[in-house]
């Protein structure tokens, strides 16, 4: 029994969802720690699934080619009601998911939920700062800012997000 173990991470998130690092910095400092295998498991639901699965899947085909690590492109589900898991998975494979995590709802000490207008709610300061900083990168059309409400709100010539 003197085989060599293996030791993999089947939950990760990248900044597409929660965590801190790029999918490269994840899947990099994750081999410097010494594991083989590492999946990139960002939380999702219908409204990103589409986005972030064939981006990491892409990144984990062309980082298999290159690093010693075996990474594996795979999503959370999250918040997604229950009769819809089995179809959301299916589309994530589709999508080309290696691994798919369910993750039910975390609402814990939840007594209001504050309005985005709310200067003082965390919705609106992180409105603010996203705007800030796309601004600073050109990202934001002229006209979208805090004083309209958070990204695209209250701006009737760009929705980004949320119907005005």
């Amino acid at each position: 029994m003197g085989g060599r173990r293996v030791v993999i991470d089947l939950h990760t998130h990248t900044v597409f969802s929660d965590g801190q690092l790029t999918p490269a910095e994840l899947v990099r400092q994750t081999e410097v720690l010494g594991l083989q295998g590492v999946a990139l498991t960002d939380h999702a639901d219908t409204s990103s699934l589409d986005f972030i699965v064939p981006r990491v899947r892409a990144f984990c085909d062309q980082a298999n080619r290159h690093q010693r690590i075996r990474a594996l492109a795979g999503i959370e589900l999250t918040y997604v009601p229950p009769p819809l898991i089995a179809e959301l998975t299916g589309r994530a494979r589709e999508l080309g998911a290696q691994i798919v995590v369910v993750h039910g709802e975390t609402i814990t000490g939840v007594t209001s939920l504050p309005s985005d207008r709310n200067p003082e709610g965390p919705h609106f300061r992180l409105a603010k700062k996203l705007q800030r900083g796309c601004r600073r990168a050109k990202l934001m059309p002229p006209g979208c800012g805090p004083e309209k409400g958070p990204i695209g709100v209250t701006d009737r010539n760009h929705r980004g997000f949320h119907e005005g």
